[in-house]
């Protein structure tokens, strides 16, 4: 019986360190953006102001290193920066642990340096490449004083056309919903982005919903 126990808190302890949806009996969502900066961060941050809607960015190291001013905006116009690791491997791949672990801390670390760089402040909101949600890296983002959120819906990755993926996230706005984009430098994800936010932001307004940042969101 003891055992049982101790392997019920052991997950409860787990499950607090992830998450992938809010509280579905609040009408709040949030979206979220990851990889980027890129050359298509002024032209998102411009959508977003002019909705004053405010949302996380799950930026990545190597690509906060290319662009500073885009990630200097990003805290200037008030919207919510975690990271998303250094250079977007993927750590399901990785077999020896001990090898798994030191890549996975060298990938966090760095990508909150180059953060600080910046904004001089470190980021608590981390999201592994990939929905990376193994043991191994939530322990380790634990240690490392973040907390690791994934989503509850996103496919602006596959090859259908853009109203097919947009009418997808449309059917999947629900109370708690997580949404996840990209904000990539590609010429057709850069219009597929805006279209998918400029549409979401609009329904969602007219449905009565408000859009937060995840640490605004309420989590059960």
């Amino acid at each position: 019986m003891k055992i049982i126990v101790f392997f019920l808190l052991q997950s409860m302890l787990t499950a607090q360190v992830f998450y992938s949806q809010g509280d579905p009996s609040k009408k709040e969502v949030s979206l979220t953006y990851d990889d980027g900066p890129s050359k298509t961060t002024p032209y998102l941050l411009d959508m977003l102001k002019k909705y004053n809607v405010k949302v996380t960015f799950f930026v990545l190291g190597e690509n906060v290193k290319k662009y500073p001013e885009y990630l200097k905006r990003i805290k200037e116009d008030g919207h919510l920066i975690g990271s998303h690791t250094y250079s977007h491997k993927n750590f399901y791949k990785y077999k020896n642990e001990n090898e798994l672990v030191k890549l996975i801390e060298k990938e966090i670390i760095s990508t909150e340096n180059e953060i600080k760089k910046v904004n001089g402040e470190k980021p608590f909101f981390l999201r592994y490449p990939y929905g990376y949600n193994k043991e191994t890296g939530l322990d380790i983002a634990s240690k490392l004083g973040y907390k690791v959120y994934n989503w509850t819906f996103g496919c602006d990755w596959d090859k259908s056309d853009d109203e097919k993926i947009i009418n997808r996230y449309l059917a999947h706005i629900k109370p708690g919903a997580i949404f996840l984009i990209h904000d990539t430098g590609q010429k057709l994800r850069k219009e597929r982005t805006l279209k998918i936010t400029e549409t979401l932001i609009q329904e969602l307004n007219k449905t009565g919903y408000k859009i937060v940042r995840l640490d605004e969101m309420s989590f059960r």
